[in-house]
């Protein structure tokens, strides 16, 4: 257990907590060309699931962090349940798990009138969703150490102590 755990000298400088099941939603550009013969510029979205860790600096953030281990959130755009934190490291791998074709108003295409897809290699990153909370927070101490806590959603007072224990402060004895 880090110093800071224990109440000495060290403090909580960060906190991240490593989601493991995310959906991340892409998109990239694409040309359909249609079994009647006819040709569409439009995109292609993807569903995603993949993992993440999110971070979030202390004590400026503290409030942000706590309000997203909390609850359901996403980041799309629009989204009413949007969080704040100051960096997310994204896995580098996901699982696509559905697609769906859009022309350049963002009408859905019929994927059975489609011959052939021809699209860009770059996908661009629209948001991520989470609906499960956390697997695991880690608490970064200002003497360089850190903390593991397993995340207990049965027990009703888990995100109190998580605030205690984000929030101690150095004892100088």
């Amino acid at each position: 257990m880090a110093q800071g755990a224990q109440g000495n000298k060290a403090v909580p400088t960060r906190v991240r907590a490593r989601y493991d099941a995310l959906w991340e939603y892409t998109e990239k550009e694409a040309t359909f060309t249609m079994k009647d013969g006819s040709v569409i510029s439009g995109k292609i979205r993807y569903d995603n699931k993949t993992s993440a860790t999110l971070a979030w600096e202390l004590p400026s953030s503290l409030e942000e962090a706590l309000a997203a281990f909390g609850k359901s959130w996403s980041t799309m755009d629009g989204s009413t349940d949007d969080i704040d934190f100051d960096d997310l490291d994204p896995s580098w791998s996901s699982d696509n798990k559905a697609c769906t074709y859009y022309d350049e108003n963002d009408q859905v295409i019929d994927e059975d009138a489609v011959e052939d897809v021809e699209d860009d290699d770059c996908e661009d990153v629209l948001g991520y969703e989470s609906t499960y909370g956390p697997s695991c927070i880690q608490i970064d101490y200002s003497d360089g150490q850190s903390e593991f806590l397993d995340v207990d959603f049965d027990s009703e007072d888990w995100l109190a102590r998580l605030r205690e224990a984000l929030t101690r402060e150095s004892s100088q004895g």
